[in-house]
């Protein structure tokens, strides 16, 4: 950055027709870098955080083509405005497709490990469950049965918002360093799968799962810092000799 303000400023100085402030200049070159950065680290990141890249790569290109236009002194006509907005709208539309593919294959991945949206119709057994400020659940280690399909029913009981996650432990802890950044950043990351549940203070919510694979699955609160406080859990997932014998799923009956 300080090369970047020195060369900035040289060229500035001997500049003989060039009417921008020093400040004008160091401004569009940054934002040029920043966009082109957004743009470039969002294609490499897509594979790892393809929800994060959605936005990212068409942001830093529409950035980095209205900072490069700037410094090139385009004018902006109606052709050039036309070519920008076409332009973004390509990238925003491959931005989306590459989404459909990586989000689809996590998401796959992800519930063939944990299990999979659940049907209120084959709900073996309730789960109550409460959370507060204290970062804890009040149901820390739970055990079933695999092939089971549990209705969760979630209270946040606390003043602050909650979260009820399920997923495999390095999927928890790589969600949380990243809702960590984006609250460092001042951005709220809204969660919308099947697997989560947003509880606000004082609210209930239920989320039905069925857990196909033995082994364990652990549940944390994602929100920046309560993950770190300790509030998180699991789920241990006995075998059932009868599945793991036909390799099928249970949509068995309507125990409580």
């Amino acid at each position: 950055m300080v090369a970047f303000v020195l060369g900035t400023w040289l060229d500035h100085q001997h500049g003989e027709e060039n009417a921008r402030s020093l400040f004008q200049q160091i401004l569009i070159g940054a934002l040029f870098s920043i966009g082109l950065g957004f743009f470039t680290g969002g294609l490499q990141h897509f594979p790892d955080s393809p929800g994060r890249s959605l936005w990212v790569v068409p942001l830093g290109f529409t950035v980095s083509i209205f900072a490069l236009a700037q410094i090139q002194q385009i004018r902006w006509q109606r052709r050039a405005w036309l070519y920008a907005v076409l332009a973004s709208a390509v990238v925003l539309a491959g931005s989306y497709a590459t989404y459909r593919v990586y989000a689809g294959h996590a998401d796959d991945h992800s519930h063939s490990l944990i299990g999979e949206p659940g049907q209120a119709a084959n709900v073996t057994h309730t789960m109550s469950m409460d959370m507060n400020d204290t970062m804890r659940f009040s149901h820390d280690d739970i055990e079933v049965t695999q092939g089971d399909t549990i209705r969760f029913v979630i209270r946040n009981t606390g003043k602050l918002p909650h979260e009820f996650v399920l997923g495999t432990r390095e999927e928890l802890a790589a969600h949380a360093k990243e809702m960590a950044e984006h609250a460092a950043q001042g951005h709220a990351m809204p969660h919308d799968e099947p697997n989560m549940l947003s509880v606000a203070p004082g609210e209930t919510k239920t989320l039905i799962w069925q857990f196909t694979q033995p082994g364990v699955v652990d549940f944390a609160c994602l929100i920046a810092g309560h993950f770190e406080a300790g509030m998180k859990g699991r789920v241990v997932v006995r075998a059932n000799p009868a599945l793991q014998a036909s390799g099928g799923h249970s949509h068995g009956g309507h125990s409580h």
